[in-house]
């Protein structure tokens, strides 16, 4: 009977022992597998030739524009407008739609992520921004413009001291 006894204490101790182990592996193996880490995005570079070429396109259509690239992918154009006396301030939303034409032209190794236009007078400030994806799709025909304009974010001041 002791020796009964005896293989009982032992099993009641290994028992006691193990079912922790068991129960922590059981645990963890219904916990989820970690993700891996995101490597970060490389910054873009632009070659200095493209900002010069956007500014250049666009000067042949009579914008005087300046182009910078920050290195999270985004062109930023900014268009200083001078509106004809008495035009309506949103003849000066041409200017963003002829930006979107110039970026859209710009050679495979002038590629950004996204496109940020300004477009500003005394009287008007425009923003614009758009998806690179969404103005090559525009480009290539596969949106016309009012596809392209739902994908575009616009901001818009306007001065009281214009009405």
């Amino acid at each position: 009977m002791e020796r009964l006894d005896r293989i009982r204490r032992l099993l009641l101790i290994g028992l006691a022992v193990l079912a922790p182990v068991w129960l922590l592996t059981l645990v963890l193996s219904r916990l989820p597998a970690p993700a891996a880490p995101v490597p970060p995005v490389s910054p873009l570079t632009l070659p200095d030739a493209c900002t010069l070429t956007v500014t250049h396109y666009l000067l042949d259509v009579g914008l005087p524009a300046s182009a910078t690239f920050d290195p999270d992918g985004t062109l930023y154009v900014d268009v200083p407008y001078t509106p004809a006396r008495g035009a309506p301030p949103d003849v000066g939303a041409q200017a963003v739609w002829h930006t979107f034409d110039t970026a859209s032209q710009l050679p495979p190794a002038c590629a950004f992520r996204r496109l940020h236009v300004m477009v500003h007078s005394a009287d008007l400030e425009l923003h614009a921004q758009v998806a690179a994806s969404h103005l090559r799709a525009w480009a290539a025909g596969s949106v016309d413009d009012d596809g392209l304009s739902d994908y575009v974010t616009y901001t818009q001041w306007i001065s009281p001291s214009f009405y």
